[in-house]
This record gives C-alpha cells, sequence and structure tokens, in this order.
C-alpha cells in the first residue's frame, strides 16, 4: 500500500466486529478523515462490516480543496452498517458563502447498509400502502465534481402505519386502496 492511502484498521477499525465494536470502528474513520483533510490522502477500507454510530463528515474549507477518495474491496467485501436514526453516514461538504468548492472527489469499492439487516427489504415490491424510505447514506454538499463507482446503497423500507379497518354496525369495513409503487 502507498504512503499516500490511509489504512483505516490502522487506526483501530474493526471489520466483523459487530455493534459492540461500533464506538472503535467510528472512532477510526473520524480519525482517518481528519488526516485525509489534513494530508490529501486516500482512504482504504478492507473488506468487513464496519458498524458506524455518529455520523462520518469530510468538511473542506479552502477554495477548490481536493475531494476525499474513499475506497473499499468491493460492494460484497465491504460494508459500512449505518447505526444512526435518518442521518447521513458519510457527509462531503465543501463550499461556502465565498463560493469554495471541494473538487474531484472519489467514492468506491463499497456498500452501505442499514442497521435493520433487512437489506432485502429494499429491492422487494411493496404492496399497499407507498413504503417509507431512510436512506441515510451519503450527503453531498459544495461539490465541484464527485465520482461513485461500483457502490451499493440499500435502502430499509419501513411500511406505512395500517389503521384497522372500521367496525361499525352502520358502515361496512372499506377495503383497502391500492396505491402503485
Amino acid at each position: 500500500m502507498s504512503l499516500d492511502v490511509i489504512n483505516v484498521k490502522t487506526y483501530g477499525a474493526v471489520g466483523n466486529g459487530g455493534v459492540d465494536s461500533a464506538g472503535q470502528s467510528t472512532a477510526a474513520f473520524r480519525v482517518a478523515l481528519t488526516v485525509a483533510e489534513n494530508d490529501g490522502r486516500q482512504i482504504a477500507i478492507p473488506a468487513g462490516r464496519y458498524f458506524i454510530n455518529e455520523p462520518l463528515v469530510y468538511e473542506t474549507t479552502g477554495r477548490d480543496a481536493r475531494g476525499l477518495t474513499l475506497f473499499g474491496e468491493g460492494i460484497l467485501s465491504t460494508t459500512l452498517v449505518n447505526l444512526l436514526d435518518d442521518e447521513p453516514l458519510l457527509s462531503l461538504i465543501g463550499g461556502h458563502s465565498d463560493g469554495s468548492r471541494q473538487w474531484g472527489s472519489r467514492i468506491a469499492d463499497f456498500s452501505i447498509s442499514p442497521s435493520t439487516g433487512d437489506e432485502a427489504a429494499a429491492v422487494v415490491p411493496h404492496r399497499g400502502d407507498p413504503p417509507e424510505i431512510h436512506s441515510g447514506a451519503i450527503e453531498l454538499r459544495g461539490q465541484w465534481h464527485c465520482d461513485i463507482e461500483r457502490g451499493m446503497i440499500y435502502l430499509p423500507v419501513k411500511p406505512l402505519h395500517r389503521r384497522p379497518p372500521h367496525t361499525s354496525p352502520r358502515q361496512p369495513p372499506t377495503r383497502p386502496r391500492r396505491v402503485p409503487c
């Protein structure tokens, strides 16, 4: 591995450590992001499932600042598990009132999964009421150019709450309406 590349495991990230390792992995990713901001280095994420319990933010303030390069070992090998509720797991923020922007961010070869463990629910057609979708995956603000290559983001699908049918003897129960997906 080149000197221009930071490995998150060097800072203590635990792949396949489970939910109990979330604090340690999150802290390691944050240190790696800080080093990358200061030195312009790339971040490598080895194969594994990394549980993240706080937002990861890469923010630059300089005019035309270099963006983040973050890459894993493949969408089936490297997964970041988002334990946050409705917050982005990763935020790439550049750009301020002076018109500055981040340029050249590259995110590649990893997946982001919800904490529900129900990754398959994102691709199964939902029948009945439309689902609520909470991605909490990646936030891009003030990006001049960002490549996202060979990535996969699983979206947890939570069905809307259904009210029980009306059971009054004066009125027959209503039929559920069909809503196209």
